[in-house]
């Protein structure tokens, strides 16, 4: 039997490990968004933006942590 080439190999690991990681960024935007939109919770926390390499990042934070 013959095996994959280790660059081949490695590139494609890194490539689905990328794939996944803006699929799983995607979700959690949505989970933070709405848990931001929550009717107790909307008043005391907001929706904090980050940008990074896998696109922008959603974070639903207590405004006590952001100066307001």
């Amino acid at each position: 039997m013959r095996y994959m080439h280790p660059l081949i190999a490695v590139t494609i690991g890194t490539g689905i490990g990328l794939l996944l990681s803006v699929v799983g960024q995607k979700q959690f935007n949505a989970h933070a968004r709405h848990t931001c939109n929550k009717p107790g919770i909307s008043d005391t926390h907001r929706l904090v933006t980050v940008s990074s390499f896998t696109g922008d990042a959603n974070y639903c934070m207590h405004i006590r942590y952001l100066g307001n």
